[in-house]
């Protein structure tokens, strides 16, 4: 397709209407703005795209191409790359469709004025060669990071091999920052970073695979250091990861010496607070080989001894991280080597919570010892006797109930309905004692323990010098009669006690057929606490209410009771223009 036809195109769907209805009234009009005051470098026009550099607080480069039948955009700004049309794209968009040439400091190129990049390398081509490299070194004077580029391609190319020095030089100058990296630069910084991690899967991925392997390492630690001074919204990680795939890819082709690799792989990742490396016994282990792997065991160990084991009572203490990073180091070459009891043992070795037991009971579970699993279950129960880890008490229930000790997991269901004693904890025990037949005993159990537990607090309240704290009430017992299907008895609950305003709510809803004024006299009591949040979706909520207050009087032929309920609410709320607005554009039918 030649260039009039796209250019029709873009004349036909870049246009006043789209950039607003995309971008929305208020970066339409910021980009207006942009667009009059010349902030639109020189706008290029490829095939059916067109781009230019906006200039804002920073400099982005915006992008807007045909796609379908509609339009793409994007811009290096930060909204931009969240997906949002930005106003550097609404000024693009303006500066080609309606160019300002007595304000803007540029306008689009026409089609006789554009000089297309097949014309701009035959120019380059016809130059002196002395003549392009000044050109060249002239743009780097004025562009570090075009700079840095040139620096990369000299130092990983040069006659005698790789210039390490420099390239070291160009990973410190990518990477290191003075002060903070705040959310807007972080893009174009990592770019830059970028940049440097593409030179080196190259130099990985070639005869220089070996020299990439330090300059890797030496880069992972660099983006370590500095990472904590990056406003990081998820751009660093991926250049860890990648990082670290590109290192074990030159491992791969270099094939360095092995007991020296082990060294340096068991250094990084027992002190990298990042986790570089971590899982390496798995993932390097065609690399390292029998010897490698050897001698990171023995640097494993060596280390393993000195770290004190921990019982239940045990604080752990300042190098707690490190000694968790040895023992997931322990855990990889335990499984690596299919020895249970070596896994275990590491598991063992500290005792300080209850994860631990459940994590060596799922060990033993899964290799089929149901004897061992079972003992360290109830190891970790009697350990942790009180607040056990929900995980660790299913855990023990789930294995009772296998070995048909219905009572005894019942029992320890009971315990964690004791400490909770709200809706999950009672489904909870009702799951396993009606696993058990017993679930009617329990039952008449438990509902006493609650309402015996709302007394307490009622006595207890009574007594405070201080009334600020909310008195209990029946809400616990109005959620299970709810979740056991008996409304009614929900109901009687919440008048003789009183219950959280949604829970009534609830019960308004439910009784609303049967009982209209059971609803309605809900429905009113929560108008005034509902306004009074004195915002728009506080708002919306009172106008519900009074669509359900209209809803359950309209077919009682109680038309007037509304009407008058509505007027009377309108002059108590006159003043809340917001309400009255709502009220006045509602729909009662």
């Amino acid at each position: 397709m030649n260039r009039s036809k796209h250019r029709e195109q873009l004349q036909q769907r870049i246009t006043r209407t789209l950039l607003r209805k995309e971008a929305g009234a208020r970066s339409f009009t910021r980009g207006e703005e942009y667009r009059d005051e010349g902030r639109v470098g020189v706008i290029a026009e490829r095939e059916r795209t067109i781009s230019a550099e906006v200039r804002g607080e920073h400099r982005y480069t915006a992008r807007i191409w045909i796609e379908g039948q509609s339009v793409g955009f994007s811009c290096t700004c930060p909204l931009g790359r969240d997906g949002v049309f930005c106003k550097h794209a609404v000024a693009l968009g303006l500066a080609w469709c309606e160019p300002r040439d007595e304000s803007a400091g540029s306008a689009a190129a026409t089609e006789d004025e554009l000089l297309e990049p097949d014309g701009v390398r035959q120019w380059l081509l016809e130059q002196d060669r002395s003549a392009l490299v000044e050109l060249v070194m002239e743009h780097a004077g004025c562009d570090e990071s075009f700079a840095r580029q040139l620096l990369l391609a000299a130092a990983k190319g040069g006659e005698h091999g790789a210039n390490l020095a420099t390239l070291r030089q160009v990973i410190d100058s990518a990477v290191t920052v003075d002060g903070f990296v705040p959310y807007e630069e972080v893009w174009a910084y990592t770019q830059g970073i970028d940049r440097v991690v593409d030179t080196l899967a190259e130099m990985a991925a070639s005869a220089q695979a070996s020299e990439a392997i330090d300059l890797i390492e030496y880069a992972l630690a660099k983006v370590e250091d500095t990472i904590e001074s990056v406003d990081d919204d998820g751009d660093m990680g991926p250049i860890l990861d990648r990082l670290q795939e590109i290192h074990l890819a030159a491992c791969r082709a270099a094939a360095p010496d092995r007991k020296a690799l082990a060294r340096r792989l068991f250094a990084r990742e027992l002190d990298s607070p990042w986790g570089v490396f971590s899982g390496a016994v798995e993932s390097y282990a065609d690399v390292l080989g029998e010897d490698g792997l050897a001698e990171y065991r023995r640097l494993a160990e060596d280390e393993w001894r000195r770290v004190p084991p921990r019982a239940p009572d045990d604080v752990e203490d300042e190098r707690g991280w490190r000694h968790a990073g040895l023992a997931r180091i322990m855990e990889d070459l335990a499984r690596w080597s299919g020895d249970i009891e070596a896994l275990v043992a590491v598991k063992a070795r500290n005792l300080s919570s209850e994860s631990a037991y459940l994590q060596i009971a799922e060990i033993y579970q899964e290799a089929g010892d149901g004897v061992q699993a079972l003992a360290w279950a109830e190891k970790g129960v009697a350990a942790f006797p009180k607040r056990t880890d929900p995980r660790l008490r299913e855990f023990l229930t789930g294995m009772y109930h296998a070995l048909g000790r219905h009572d005894d997991a019942v029992a320890l269901a009971w315990i964690a309905f004791v400490e909770g004693s709200h809706l999950d904890a009672y489904k909870n025990l009702r799951r396993h004692a009606r696993l058990a037949k017993s679930w009617p005993q329990w039952r008449e159990r438990a509902l006493q323990t609650i309402r015996e537990g709302i007394a307490a607090g009622k006595r207890a309240a009574a007594e405070r010098q201080f009334k600020w704290q909310p008195e209990p009430d029946n809400s616990s017992l109005v959620q299970i009669f709810l979740d056991e299907g008996d409304p009614e008895a929900a109901w009687r609950e919440a008048c003789a006690g009183g219950c959280w305003a949604w829970l009534w709510l609830e019960l308004a809803d439910r009784r609303a057929d049967e009982h209209p004024d059971d609803a309605l006299g809900v429905w009113k009591k929560q108008m005034e606490p509902t306004i009074a949040g004195k915002n728009n979706d506080a708002y919306r909520q009172a106008v519900a209410l009074l669509r359900k207050i209209h809803g359950a009087l309209a077919p009682l032929g109680r038309e007037p009771e509304f009407t008058a309920y509505l007027a009377a609410l309108r002059l108590t709320h006159k003043r809340l223009r917001n309400l009255m607005k709502m009220l006045d554009h509602a729909a009662w039918t």
